[in-house]
């Protein structure tokens, strides 16, 4: 009857997915931005390290450091200037 009565569902493996799609596109998003406005790649990657730990908050790691390196070296690369 009331929500707050009710125990919450347990993430299935396609939920889990799912947050970690949206988590890579965000990453991403952020990466392409600090990268167009000038920033360094290592300001970048150290940025979204702490962007990371602030979201992952107690539930742990979400996304590595090499991940976020592979990341960022390959959209600086794309998007370096010609």
């Amino acid at each position: 009857m009331f929500v707050w009565t009710h125990t919450p569902k347990q993430p299935t493996e396609r939920d889990r997915a799912a947050r970690a799609a949206m988590l890579q596109r965000e990453l991403e998003g952020r990466a392409a931005l600090l990268l167009r406005l000038g920033h360094p790649a290592s300001y970048v990657k150290s940025r979204l390290a702490a962007n990371v730990a602030w979201d992952a908050g107690h539930e742990g790691k979400l996304v590595v450091s090499s991940e976020i390196d592979k990341l960022v070296d390959t959209l600086a690369r794309r998007l370096a200037p010609r």
